[in-house]
């Protein structure tokens, strides 16, 4: 008897492990939340379906690099770091081009990332894998899995826009809540991959 009862108390405690760490864990994310000493190293892609290939010659890729770090006799000051690396032909070479990321797409950086218009709504979605939220209105967020992207592992989450009765995949980010960037982002449009931003490695001093 003593024995059945050890075993039912187990089985309790175990469940209730389970339903604490459920909770601890589960979490949600406030993106562009950065730290100083932090580097991070993408590449973005641009008006593709197919992410690794594009007419030849004509590879819209660009590398990103952003770091923040501390300012030597300056305590309170931080020295942020951006840096856009991509290749195109000589004839090609623009005010486009030459300056920078924000001039190549004709709007800021942040709106491939997570569009500010949504940003809240990671405030309302809990990072777990199975979690689901409709916003009225707007559409549903699905949190579908989990990968490893430049060495993180994050949750992929999926956001369905409402347009009349249906529903289309949007954006997919992949999320490491301890980062201020996802790990990896893909917009679509009419079911079509448009753009690409993804971590190759990140660091922290």
């Amino acid at each position: 008897m003593f024995v059945r009862r050890l075993g039912f108390i187990g089985i309790i405690f175990i469940a209730t492990c389970f339903l604490v760490n459920s909770f601890v864990y589960a979490e949600t994310w406030k993106p562009y939340q950065f730290q100083k000493g932090e580097m991070y190293e993408f590449r973005i892609v641009l008006g593709t379906e197919d992410s690794e290939e594009t007419e030849e010659g004509d590879k819209k890729e660009t590398t990103y690099i952003l770091e923040t770090k501390s300012v030597s006799q300056k305590e309170g000051f931080i020295e942020i770091i951006f840096t856009t690396k991509s290749i195109v032909k000589e004839e090609d070479l623009s005010y486009e081009k030459v300056f920078g990321f924000g001039e190549m797409i004709g709007a800021p950086l942040s709106m491939l990332i997570v569009n500010p218009m949504y940003s809240y709504i990671f405030e309302q979605v809990e990072l777990e894998v199975g979690e689901k939220v409709k916003l009225l209105g707007i559409g549903t967020v699905k949190v579908i899995g989990k990968e490893s992207v430049g060495g993180r592992e994050g949750f992929v989450c999926q956001f369905y826009q409402s347009e009349g009765k249906e529903e289309k995949l949007l954006t997919e980010w992949v999320i490491d809540p301890a980062l201020a960037l996802p790990l990896r982002v893909k917009n679509f449009e009419d079911g079509e991959l448009r753009s690409l931003f993804e971590l190759l490695s990140y660091r922290k001093d």
